[in-house]
Formats: C-alpha cells, structure tokens, sequence
C-alpha cells in the first residue's frame, strides 16, 4: 500500500512519546507514494520536567511504560525528515495551538511539520500549511 499522504489526527502529539522516531518516520515514510506528503503534530522542544508526576499526577500511572521527551526544535526534526525518512521539502509551521496538562498548570507550544517523499508531484503539490491566522510556513 502506498499513500499521498501520512497524516493521523489520533496521533497528533504523539511523536515525543515514541522511543525511536527514525525507525517511526522511516516506517511512516515507506508508506508514501513519490510526491506524497508526512504530516507531523507534537510539541516544540520544552522544559520535559513540566509534564512529570511530582507536576501533574495524571501522569503518574504511565511514567514507567511510556517513553517522554521534551518535544523538538525544529533543526532536529529536519533531521529526522530528511536523514531518516528520506524525505525532502521540509516545512515548519511553529506555535500552532498551546496544550496543557490535565490540571492546566503548564502548557506548550505545538508544530506542525511536513516533508515530501521525492518522486513526481502527487495532487497534493500545491498543498499550502496555513494557520487559521493566516501566517505561512517557514
């Protein structure tokens, strides 16, 4: 199977719990068709402390079974697009939309970040990242 687009509202924000995002976004990129699109929604790099048990107890139950980090910046999610999934075309559109946690004493900012697989354009070549502000994409 292979698709012009890889992109899961169920997992938005999920990207900072996986152990091993290369094996992740290689995985996911397979799954392109050349010209398709990998579409990612998690967190800007943050202070990881602030979503920990002794800040919010909700999280105390998953602590020793799901993997955390302190979201990405936006040069090591490049990597991760273009060195392990091959893709190219690397768009960053920061500050999306700011989550908190379940007791809403700490919040942080959300990307969306896209690449392309290379290959001849799909139908989804004049696809444009756009907020609802109408700022563009770095």
């Amino acid at each position: 199977m292979s698709l012009y687009l890889v992109c899961s509202p169920k997992c938005s924000q999920a990207y900072h719990h996986f152990a091993d995002v290369d094996t992740t976004t290689r995985i996911l990129a397979s799954f392109l068709k050349p010209g398709g699109k990998l579409f990612v929604a998690d967190h800007m790099a943050h202070d990881s402390t602030l979503f920990k048990p002794e800040h919010d107890p909700s999280f105390a139950a998953a602590v020793h079974t799901v993997s955390h980090r302190g979201g990405f910046a936006e040069e090591e999610m490049k990597l991760i697009f273009e060195q392990a999934g091959g893709l190219q075309d690397f768009r960053w559109l920061p500050n999306v939309e700011t989550v908190g946690n379940k007791s809403g004493t700490k919040r942080v900012e959300v990307f969306l970040a896209t690449g392309t697989k290379p290959g001849p354009q799909s139908e989804l070549a004049e696809l444009e990242m756009k907020p609802l502000d109408g700022r563009t994409a770095a």
